[in-house]
């Protein structure tokens, strides 16, 4: 299997806060969409990409999720270790 690249990968981001908890919000592009469906161990290479993207992008945010979308639709969301030390 390929090694994902995070730079292609995720096409837009931004990070959200609500009450003091922060979620990251990664969007991926239609040509990743239908291996994501397809592919479990594409998933898990994505999200762990993810949790990298977001520790190079946002060192100082302690993120607590991370949801991949794709468009406007949440494909996937999980919790993240991501805190200040």
């Amino acid at each position: 299997m390929d090694k994902v690249i995070w730079l292609g990968l995720f096409l837009k981001y931004e990070v959200k806060e609500n009450e003091g908890r922060f979620e990251a919000l990664l969007y991926v592009g239609k040509r990743h969409a239908e291996r994501l469906n397809e592919d479990s161990e594409f998933v898990q290479n994505v999200k762990k990409e993810a949790v990298a993207f977001i520790k190079l992008k946002f060192p100082l945010v302690p993120i607590q999720v991370i949801r991949i979308m794709i468009g406007s639709v949440p494909y996937v969301s999980f919790a993240t270790s991501n805190k200040l030390d």
